[in-house]
């Protein structure tokens, strides 16, 4: 028969093993980069009806926003985002709206007086499906090495952009 001693010190160093072996997971897990995005299957229309290729972009920092017209939020960080990838050159941004008709689009930005290069048209919603965008609006910062650096999901305000950004350039 096991001592009360002995017993204690072995539920001790079980606990103790567990609790070093979740501790180890968690950090892991934490510090482990994304893995590279892949966008080789990735192309989508313009609203000018030009094919875009994501690829087109690698090797280079990129930001892609989902957004729909329809979505209070989206419409909210739009001008913040426009004028953000006008004003930093260096970074592509791409704008995917998310599965609605080219009408809809084209309407709506041409009533709001904005200057948005690389819109495309996600009819299907394959880029939001592919990385977890069943949340409007959702910004996706992605490095020069393809690695996705930090998803937002929902309004993104100035700080929150600039810090995310700086994580790619």
């Amino acid at each position: 028969m096991m001592s009360e001693t002995k017993k204690g010190s072995k539920i001790l160093w079980i606990i103790t093993s567990v609790a070093a072996i979740a501790i180890i997971a968690v950090i892991l897990v934490a510090t482990k980069k994304s893995a590279p995005a892949d966008f080789e299957h990735l192309k989508f229309e313009t609203i000018s009806g030009k094919e875009l290729s994501l690829n087109d972009f690698a090797g280079e920092p990129m930001v892609v926003n989902l957004w729909a017209t329809w979505c209070p939020p989206c419409r909210r960080e739009l001008p913040l985002l426009s004028e953000t990838a006008q004003e930093i050159p260096d970074i592509n941004f791409v704008f995917a709206d998310q599965r609605e008709d080219i009408s809809k689009v084209k309407s709506y930005i041409s009533r709001s007086d904005l200057k948005i290069d690389n819109l495309v048209l996600d009819y299907s919603g394959k880029f939001g499906d592919k990385y977890g965008g069943n949340s409007l609006p959702m910004t996706i910062f992605i490095d020069k090495s393809g690695e996705i650096a930090a998803i937002h999901t929902g309004l993104i305000n100035e700080s929150q952009l600039m810090a995310n950004l700086d994580k790619i350039r």
